[in-house]
């Protein structure tokens, strides 16, 4: 079993006592991020891992555009999820199994990903968000 499904399966047993949302919420957790002040290195711990495990915030549909279409669309949507400060968002791109040329977008995806600055940690979606067709984003800040 991989480690995504044994995440998913912990998820899905109900053996939290308390959602992760409120217990940051609680702790003040986000108060020092949102400032800009400096972060504790346990800190950077929990807030990666929690925006890990936290659902997209925002979504965009790339199928059935050309290369270019959804470059030039992905670029805009990382740009406004940044400046509405999102923090975690899905790009669904496809598998290209039904591509001409074979799987093309979801490289092509990808590589935007590494060379925006807007594109931090990137992962598979969950299976029933898209599995290999998707992939989540954790956004980054403008001008962090």
């Amino acid at each position: 079993m991989d480690f995504a499904k044994i995440l998913d399966e912990w998820e899905n047993t109900g053996k939290r006592t308390r959602s992760r949302d409120n217990w940051f919420e609680s702790d003040g957790f986000w108060d020092s991020y949102d400032k800009g002040e400096e972060e504790r290195e346990d800190d950077k711990v929990r807030r990666r891992e929690h925006l890990r495990m936290m659902e997209p915030e925002a979504e965009i549909d790339l199928h059935g555009l050309s290369v270019e279409e959804a470059l030039l669309d992905l670029d805009r949507f990382l740009r406004e999820a940044s400046r509405r400060g999102l923090r975690k968002v899905l790009i669904i791109h496809g598998k290209g199994n039904h591509s001409k040329e074979g799987p093309v977008l979801p490289g092509a995806v990808l590589d935007l990903l590494r060379s925006s600055p807007l594109a931090g940690e990137t992962g598979t979606a969950k299976r029933d968000k898209g599995g290999r067709g998707a992939t989540w984003v954790i956004v980054r800040p403008m001008g962090k």
